[in-house]
């Protein structure tokens, strides 16, 4: 299974090439993520995504991260970035968009992860996660023919897609 948006935060072509080389033939694989609307992302789009990334929970988890190497909200702001151009052959921003949670620091700063010793500045800014969404038929295409997976049953609504493809 690969659920919980987890293929919006890899190279999406590449990871399904990887799960579909340990897949034996016809082995199932069930793949969810969150779809973007065709057509361009709207101001209400943006709120939405934007309202999402920045809510408490999103902050508390991506805090919890941070946490691990020695950065805590004392530092800085988590913020949402939200992107919609790729250097990417098969996405653009018509029917993929990507959400990056950053850090923003306050100030300078420098923690110790293990034995390194890591220094930021004001400002500096690190992405801590991405997520992308897609539309229905941009996923479908990196699912068939991208990775060459096929779609045995569909379970997608508006909002998201679920698919459960085999290894032919």
């Amino acid at each position: 299974m690969l659920l919980g948006n987890t293929l919006g935060n890899f190279e999406e072509d590449e990871l399904l090439r990887k799960i579909k080389n340990a897949m034996n033939k016809n082995d199932l694989l069930l793949i969810d993520n969150q779809l973007k609307k065709d057509g361009e992302l709207t101001s209400d789009d943006l709120k939405k995504l934007k309202d999402i990334y920045s809510s408490d929970l999103e902050k508390a988890n991506l805090l919890a991260v941070l946490k691990k190497g020695n950065i805590t909200n004392n530092h800085g702001d988590v913020v949402p970035s939200i992107q919609s151009s790729f250097d990417s052959a098969h996405l653009n921003g018509n029917n993929c968009v990507s959400v990056l949670s950053q850090f923003k620091f306050k100030a300078g700063v420098t923690v110790t992860v293990g034995d390194k010793k890591l220094s930021y500045e004001k400002d500096d800014i690190v992405t801590v996660s991405f997520s992308r969404k897609y539309t229905k038929s941009t996923l479908e295409n990196i699912v068939t023919q991208l990775t060459g997976l096929e779609i045995v049953d569909d379970y997608s609504n508006t909002e998201y897609a679920m698919m459960l493809c085999r290894k032919p």
